[in-house]
């Protein structure tokens, strides 16, 4: 029997959502304020701007930096330390990306 893609997506979301959640709360507030308001709530650059007293380019920064971090954060906690790390990469880069 072949296994089911869609089952081990979700194996590895259960796998990683825990350290998602525990990585994002090591962030400084507002680079965490910012990725929870864009990845968490979906929220574009500018509505995240908008609530920072951000412009929308500082904004993209910000969640940019802060999603750096959390990639680093990963590959220091994982066993295989690429693994936990392209798996964020590839869940944040297939993000539709408003404005």
């Amino acid at each position: 029997m072949r296994p089911n893609p869609k089952d081990a997506r979700e194996d590895v979301w259960k796998q990683l959502s825990g350290d998602l959640d525990d990585l994002v709360d090591t962030l400084r507030a507002r680079d965490r304020e910012a990725i929870l308001l864009r990845f968490y709530e979906h929220k574009s650059h500018e509505e995240i701007g908008s609530a920072l007293g951000l412009t929308k380019e500082a904004a993209r920064k910000r969640v940019d930096r802060a999603l750096l971090q959390l990639q680093g954060l990963f590959a220091s906690v994982g066993s295989s330390p690429s693994a936990p790390a392209s798996s964020v990469a590839s869940v944040t880069s297939s993000e539709v990306k408003p404005g």
